[in-house]
């Protein structure tokens, strides 16, 4: 039995750890930096069955999507707050040919049940997801790191570094192949409108905030790795709503941060295979509210001696098959 685990990273990766192993009754000890900007603190959080040019089933959705919800649900009873809120996607199709790949006998797929609002652009037509939802991360994030700050403390046997990316990993897993990319989103004000469905067209999402605000994201950018927003980001972002929408907008905040991403854009986790008492969650890329709980859950498990870590995400057979020097 663990006594207890120490938790580098309070982002989505880590906090969804720490209550895998809360869960099972292991003490946890999260250490965050508390950085003023990182990915999990301006994700979207949305969970998309339909997804790419291709309009596929997003990868194993029928065994993560479940999952996800019922564990986000259990973490809003131990938070006494909500955290986790269905919602229907309205993808817009881009041109015609997108349009004539979509799958309609798909049980993930309808119609849209409500005509779209005016000033949405749609020449191509859209369809609905109803079966969807949004995590809201940074209130994730934030309240769980307050309530573990409640817990008491015991000397940990197993360090996990949950750190997103960073220009210095450490060592340990230092020569996991990452492909960080950076994105950055608006804020916008939209006079008068409050569709509470998620609009995607083209890889780009509309999703409402608050009142007359919302969130309008992201570009990728491999280039230039840091939380500074660019001026050819917010350019490629207002010209991307522009294409979506018909009425003005304006914008309150504009925001960057670097995704952590791995080259096989599958997350890696494990223990490290010279030295057990150090392991890694990260990768969760862009996917991350759908993926953190069933891979932090099969982590914990494996952590407690209960279970294997699926092949193609052991960052244990990657470092060994890597070629040695630093």
């Amino acid at each position: 039995m663990l006594n207890s685990v120490l938790i580098r990273g309070g982002g989505l990766a880590g906090v969804t750890l720490a209550w895998a192993l809360i869960r099972r009754g292991v003490p946890v000890q999260v250490v965050d930096e508390h950085r003023a900007v990182t990915s999990s603190k301006i994700a979207a959080g949305l969970m998309t069955p339909i997804t790419g040019k291709r309009l596929n089933e997003s990868h194993r959705w029928r065994e993560f999507f479940p999952v996800a919800v019922e564990f986000y649900r259990w973490v809003e009873a131990q938070l006494g707050c909500e955290v986790y809120t269905p919602k229907s996607i309205v993808r817009l199709f881009s041109t015609e040919a997108e349009a004539a790949r979509l799958d309609w006998s798909s049980d993930l797929v309808r119609a849209t049940t409500q005509s779209l609002p005016e000033f949405v652009r749609a020449p191509y037509g859209a369809f609905e997801m109803p079966k969807a939802g949004q995590l809201r991360v940074r209130r994730y994030v934030e309240k769980s790191l307050a309530y573990f700050n409640t817990l008491s403390q015991c000397q940990p046997d197993v360090t996990i570094w949950c750190e997103g990316y960073r220009s210095d990993p450490t060592p340990h897993f230092a020569k996991v192949p990452m492909r960080p990319a950076k994105g950055e989103i608006l804020t916008v004000r939209l006079p008068g409108v409050a569709e509470q469905r998620v609009l995607n067209c083209g890889g780009f999402w509309l999703t409402h905030h608050e009142a007359e605000l919302s969130h309008f994201g992201a570009t990728y950018s491999w280039d230039q790795l840091d939380t500074e927003p660019t001026a050819a980001g917010r350019t490629e972002l207002e010209q991307r709503l522009s294409s979506m929408i018909s009425i003005p907008f304006e914008v309150m905040e504009h925001r960057a941060a670097v995704r952590p991403i791995t080259q096989n854009q599958r997350p890696r986790l494990g223990l490290h295979p010279q030295d057990a008492s150090q392991g890694y969650f990260n990768g969760l890329s862009s996917k991350g509210a759908l993926l953190a709980p069933y891979y932090a859950s099969m982590l914990a498990d494996h952590l407690l001696g209960q279970g294997d870590i699926e092949a193609d995400v052991n960052v244990a057979t990657l470092l060994r098959e890597s070629p040695p020097g630093p």
